[in-house]
């Protein structure tokens, strides 16, 4: 199972070589980025109002069961998935995951795919 959640890891490309690089600088983002990223993905996307709530339960869940802690690496792609997920629990309107690149320039298919 642990295998399986390294692509929450933003150093894991989603190409069919899928491809791990240890180089990529990444900065530790502060409370506001983490506001802002949740604010644009529920914003772009039309998601209802409590779904960050729900997305809320579905990390605190992901976060117990596999014992990954959340770091400044996997913090936007664990996010990204719980939120996605928690709009197709809650919304009876909620996009497909072919819709949401068209909306959030900075996800693929492939990529929303694997998450899920």
């Amino acid at each position: 199972m642990r295998d399986s959640l390294k692509f929450f890891d933003t150093r894991m490309e989603y190409e069919p070589t899928e491809v791990f690089n240890e180089d990529t600088r990444v900065p530790t983002p502060s409370s506001e980025d983490i506001t802002a990223y949740a604010t644009y993905v529920t914003t772009a996307s039309k998601m209802e109002n409590e779904v960050p709530v729900i997305a809320l339960v579905y990390i605190e869940r992901l976060l117990r069961k596999t014992g990954v802690l959340m770091n400044k690496y996997n913090w936007k792609r664990i996010l990204l998935v719980c939120l996605c997920v928690a709009s197709k629990v809650w919304d009876d309107d909620s996009l497909e995951n072919i819709h949401f690149p068209k909306v959030m320039s900075d996800v693929n298919l492939l990529m929303l795919n694997k998450l899920e």
